[in-house]
This record gives structure tokens, sequence and C-alpha cells, in this order.
């Protein structure tokens, strides 16, 4: 150290100049500090702090960073929330439309090909992930939700339980109705295919009998099965075409042509069967009177049944 009027060199422990009595000055630490590291000016940045916590400008500053900080962790939160219940949402939706299409399928009822095997394999597996994916998303929103938000929470799970039974219902409904239809259709084509298969046989064993009593009597009985076959599916097909009719109105001319030629072949049927019993009858007879009886009891019912083909 060194007097700073007279320049005399002084012991560190010296509180005033040995030679001319000067007060000796010495430096605070932050003078120190600063005039050994000018370039770094930390104590000017150390003490800016309490200049700018103490001063009644920038305090509104200092105290708004607390608040924003708080509003940003609130957006935040509110935002990963939002996020959470889309998703929770969405799998609900995703779930119900994956059962719907296993409802759909199922209502249906067709025969189970490889094709209905397959739409209801996929969809159940998918359902069944769906449903835990919405499953996890629930407890996550349970934990991390608070008691604001649990109103909010269980009419979320309320409206989708709402829409999972709606889906369902609206699925099982309408593959109802198309498996009815289908089966429908597929039961009116079954029988016309049945229809014509008899008609074929009958009109063939028919046709092929010999111009004699004994053949008529053995033909009459080999199709007696076939006849009340023919008939069985004939009247089915009279009431299917009325649903037919009621279902297609704009089909309805074409439907009563249907309608009328069915009809026609009830009525030869009611009288192919009266004929198999006359015939059976006949069969019974002594041969030498069988013409007679033939004449008298079966040929007025093929007269009848001639006159069919005119109407």
């Amino acid at each position: 150290m060194f007097c700073s009027k007279c320049a005399c060199e002084l012991p560190t422990t010296a509180n005033f100049c040995v030679r001319c009595g000067e007060p000796v000055w010495r430096p605070s630490v932050s003078e120190e500090v600063s005039s050994a590291y000018p370039e770094r000016g930390a104590v000017r940045e150390i003490s800016a702090v309490p200049q700018l916590v103490n001063s009644e400008g920038d305090k509104g500053v200092i105290e708004s960073v607390p608040t924003q900080l708080s509003s940003l962790t609130t957006d935040t939160t509110i935002n990963v929330h939002r996020i959470t219940y889309a998703a929770f949402a969405s799998q609900i939706l995703a779930c119900s439309l994956a059962c719907s299409v296993f409802a759909f399928e199922l209502a249906i009822g067709a025969a189970p090909g490889v094709h209905k095997l397959t739409v209801l394999s996929v969809a159940a597996v998918v359902a069944i992930l769906l449903f835990g994916f919405s499953v996890r998303s629930w407890r996550g929103l349970k934990a991390t939700d608070d008691a604001s938000n649990v109103n909010y929470r269980r009419k979320l799970a309320y409206l989708g339980g709402i829409f999972a039974v709606l889906f369902l219902l609206a699925a099982a409904l309408s593959g109802r109705a198309i498996g009815k239809s289908g089966s429908e259709a597929a039961q009116l084509a079954s029988d016309f295919d049945t229809m014509s298969n008899l008609g074929d046989r009958i009109s063939n064993a028919r046709g092929a009998v010999d111009r004699t009593i004994e053949s008529h009597l053995k033909m009459y009985k080999n199709i007696e099965g076939d006849v009340n076959d023919f008939d069985v599916v004939l009247h089915r097909l009279r009431m299917e075409m009325s649903v037919y009719d009621d279902k297609f109105p704009a089909h309805h001319a074409t439907t009563m042509k249907s309608i009328h030629s069915i009809e026609l072949g009830i009525k030869r049927a009611d009288l192919l069967k009266k004929q198999i019993v006359v015939s059976s009858e006949i069969e019974l007879l002594n041969p030498n009177i069988r013409w007679d009886a033939w004449q008298l009891q079966m040929q007025p019912l093929l007269d009848e049944e001639n006159a069919l083909d005119n109407q």
C-alpha cells in the first residue's frame, strides 16, 4: 500500500500515513473484483439485481413473471387435457363403429362363409383393442383431472355410451332388415327353381306315358309325391309374391303376371291330385270296366285341366 498524498510505502495494517498522517483509503471487495475483472462486469450484474427489485418502475415486471409462467402452465395443461379428451372420444366412437360392424354381420344371418368369418374376426379384434385404449385413456383422465373436470369427464363418458348404444342398435336393425330381405329373396328364387324342376319332371312323366289305361295308372302313382311337393311350393310362392308386391309396388304389373301363373299352377296341381285319387280308384276295378270308369271319372278332370291352357 502507498499513501495517496505523499506516496510513502505503508504496511497493510496502517490506517494513517506514517509520514504525513493522511488517512489510508481502502477499496471495497466489489471494487477490487471489478478492478481485477473489468471486462466481465460481475459486480455490476450482481449489484443490479437489488436495484431492479427495489425500484418501483421494475417491480411490476418482476412480479408479473410468475403470473405469466402460471398462465402458460395452465394453458399447456388445458391443451394436454383437450388432446386426451379428443383421443378418448375418438377411441370410443371407433370402438362403437367396430362393434356395429360385428353386430351388423351377425344380424344379417347369412351362411358363415370365409368373407363373413373374416369380417367378424377383424371387427372383434379392432373393437377389443380400441376398448383397451379407451380404458387406458379414461384412467389417465381420471388420474390427471382435478375436481372441476369430473362432471365434464362423466358427461363425456355418458355421451360416448349413448352413441355406442345408438350405433349398435342402428347396425343390428339395419343388418336384420337387410338379412331378412336377403333371405326372402333367396327363398323366393329357390322356390321358383323348385317349382320349375318339379313342373318339368311331372310334364316329362306325363308326356312319356303310353296311351293305355294301365300306363296312365302307373304314371299317376309315380308322380304323386312330385305333385304334392309342387302344390306346397306353389302356395308358398303365392304368399311370397304378395309380400314382394307390397315391398316393390313399381313392379306390380310384372308381379301380377307371375301371381296369375302361380294361381293357374295351383289349380292344375289340385286337378292332378284329384286325378291321382281317381286313378287309385280305377286301379281297384275290374280291367273290363276300367275304360268306362275312365271316361266317366277321369276324362272330365282332364278336360278341365286342358281348359286352363286358355286362361
